[in-house]
């Protein structure tokens, strides 16, 4: 905090900056940080930052945030950051997405609601909660949220690790997203009960079908243990450094993670298992949503018909259809990214509830579309010619 004090000093004019910030042309600019697949080698999403090129300011934005705070602007602000990050999707490459960050207080108001839904179509876009204010109302929060969320948008918490008040984000909101804590990566490789740590949040955030990221991933060290984690996200400058464009994968750093996954029993991507799927869109009828004990196939019937993903409007998938049951309301299926490994998927797999333990797994892209789906006895035999093999 005294490096924020230090900036925002009464020798800079912060009236005049944050005039300027808000304009067109003004100093605000944004820059880009990947976030990697570490399964695939492959960038998955980028999260913007905001930066500030001002002379006499500071380029990076926790003092402008302050500043603005103290004029009671933090809102004009943040919101002209979330503007210009609606407007970059557009330049977004294939199958990514870009990760914008938002205090809880700028989503209870009524103007940052106007402003997505004057975005439309929201598919691709994570919005990521800070933790710069408490929560008070989560209540208040999902309800304010939820148009933006039913326009596809996907939700992400930060610092998770960093104390009781980010696990109950993630257990009050069931974001899509988990940012690990920086002192949680840092030194990863050298304080092992680190690991224990962030092997539990990993396992929390697979409950809820979200997605583990790693932030501030600097060293190899760090990289390797992570990925010896099953982490499937990450990001730092070790993988990516913030840029004014959106750019590639490094090939040497590509190169790296394709090569340096640990092999051990169980480790085969479930992407070698994958079979096609049916995807329709759910009917909005009361018999769709009856509540009803989901069947699952039996095998001395034959050969069992592909299951049916049931999606919402956005292509997210909502329900399943084995044998014409459909699964009960408000059960969404498991959802998987390509990249895991089996062993791994194994395990949540039989985790879930009885009467859904021996359901298909859904497989689905970063953007939580469905691309096939993966047996439960697929599962188990992969397992055990692993076991044999090894």
């Amino acid at each position: 905090m005294n490096l924020v004090d230090d900036a925002t000093n009464v020798e800079l004019d912060w009236v005049r900056a944050i005039d300027l910030a808000l304009q067109d042309g003004g100093p605000l600019r944004l820059a880009y940080q990947p976030i990697v697949d570490l399964r695939r080698g492959e960038v998955a999403g980028y999260e913007v930052l905001a930066r500030f090129e001002l002379e006499g300011h500071p380029p990076f934005p926790l003092p402008w945030l302050h500043a603005a705070t103290e004029q009671g602007r933090l809102s004009e602000l943040e919101q002209t950051i979330l503007a210009r990050a609606l407007s970059a999707r557009q330049h977004l490459p294939r199958n990514t997405f870009l990760s914008v960050n938002l205090s809880a207080g700028i989503l209870l108001e009524v103007s940052t609601s106007r402003l997505f839904a004057a975005a439309g179509d929201l598919r691709g876009l994570v919005v990521e909660l800070t933790e710069h204010e408490r929560v008070l109302d989560y209540d208040a929060l999902r309800t304010a949220f939820a148009p933006t969320l039913a326009a596809g948008a996907m939700l992400a918490v930060d610092d998770a690790g960093a104390g009781y008040a980010s696990l109950g984000h993630v257990l009050a909101l069931r974001p899509s997203f988990v940012k690990l804590d920086r002192a949680l990566v840092e030194d990863l490789d050298h304080e092992r009960h680190r690991c224990a740590a962030v092997a539990a949040i990993g396992a929390m955030a697979g409950e809820l079908d979200g997605w583990l990221v790693a932030e501030g991933i600097e060293r190899a060290g760090e990289l390797r243990s992570l990925m010896g984690l099953d982490v499937p996200l990450g990001q730092g400058y070790l993988l990516g450094r913030p840029g004014p464009s959106m750019a590639a994968l490094p090939p040497d750093v590509a190169a790296v993670l394709r090569d340096g996954r640990p092999g051990r029993a169980g480790t085969r991507p479930v992407s070698s298992l994958l079979e096609d799927v049916v995807v329709r869109t759910r009917r909005r009828s009361p018999e769709d949503l009856a509540v009803g004990a989901p069947r699952v196939p039996d095998p001395t019937c034959g050969p069992a018909a592909a299951p049916v993903v049931l999606v919402d409007e956005h292509g997210v998938p909502v329900a399943l259809e084995v044998d014409g049951a459909t699964t009960p309301a408000g059960s969404r299926p498991m959802c998987v990214m390509p990249g895991e490994e089996v062993a791994a998927v194994a395990l949540r797999a039989s985790g879930r509830p009885v009467a859904e333990r021996l359901l298909p797994v859904v497989c689905c892209d970063e953007l939580g579309r469905p691309i096939g789906a993966i047996a439960v006895d697929r599962l188990l035999e992969s397992l055990a010619r692993s076991a044999a093999s090894a």
